[in-house]
């Protein structure tokens, strides 16, 4: 067909490859996409008006009116990043977001990557499972994690599990651990020191419940005796022998009893304090 004046090419008002359908030149770089008009002979997906590539109006048309999506190299109102290729462990992903710890990628920084959820070899922070780091990991066998190497508080340094009586390890509520739940072996099995506990353990003589003495089983949890120097239970004394108060029987010491103590200054004693049978009234030879 014949061009008028004015005209850059008259193909019969359709739009084709060469011309528009009002006539303008759609090969023309300054007439063609950005001219508001979608020739789609020409392989234009979309016009907006302009050559820029942006989202306004939300028809996402590129500078050279096609569609904008992501992969294209041009980052749109709706895209972190677009690097133009199929590249995702670089900076920017497939889907055009930055990389980030959970989204299933294991980047360079990361140890590892399991889309937000902690397995057994990945920490839900794309770090890997350590006893101490502070992140409970329960599939990886973790019961607690304090993010210490303590093991003195409720939580085990090297296995984080929730500590417990006859783990071995001597925690804020238990007096011993030796790693097991016996009793009879110096450690009970509520790992409490076992003299005082009520149950005659491994090297006790007795064991009454408590760690008093004078009630027949000392606080050392031995048979209480005269001599001990310990005053027990229907003793009247025990300085650990003779002494200038105390006989050796943990009586009161006294001229008269027939116990000679020479720490009280007897030289005899017969059992009586009368005179002139070789002993004296103060237990002096006569």
């Amino acid at each position: 067909m014949n061009s008028a004046f004015g005209e850059a090419c008259d193909l019969g008002g359709e739009n084709q490859a060469a011309c528009n359908f009002d006539c303008s030149d759609a090969t023309d770089p300054l007439v063609a996409c950005g001219d508001g008009i979608l020739n789609r002979a020409a392989g234009e997906e979309c016009d907006d008006g302009d050559t820029t590539s942006d989202n306004h109006g939300n028809n996402g048309c590129s500078s050279t009116c096609t569609h904008l999506r992501c992969g294209d190299g041009v980052v749109d109102d709706f895209e972190q990043c677009d690097d133009g290729n199929n590249n995702d462990n670089d900076d920017c992903r497939n889907d055009c977001t930055f990389p980030r710890c959970g989204d299933g990628v294991s980047d360079a920084e990361e140890h590892c990557d399991t889309d937000g959820v902690s397995t057994a070899v990945c920490d839900a922070d794309c770090t890997a499972p350590v006893c101490g780091d502070g992140f409970i990991n329960r599939a990886a066998g973790e019961e607690c994690d304090d993010g210490n190497t303590t093991s003195s508080d409720f939580c085990t340094n090297s296995q984080c599990r929730l500590t417990a009586c006859g783990d071995g390890n001597i925690d804020p509520y238990e007096q011993c651990d030796d790693g097991a739940q016996d009793d009879g072996d110096g450690c009970s099995a509520d790992c409490q020191n076992e003299c005082g506990n009520g149950s005659k353990d491994l090297g006790e003589q007795c064991d009454d419940g408590n760690r008093n003495s004078g009630d027949g089983c000392s606080a050392d949890c031995r048979f209480e005796q005269c001599g001990d120097n310990n005053i027990d239970l229907g003793e009247a004394c025990d300085d650990g022998g003779n002494s200038a108060d105390c006989d050796i029987d943990c009586t009161l010491s006294r001229c008269g009893d027939d116990l000679v103590n020479p720490e009280a200054g007897e030289e005899c004693d017969d059992g009586n304090i009368a005179t002139g049978d070789g002993c004296d009234n103060n237990c002096e030879i006569e």
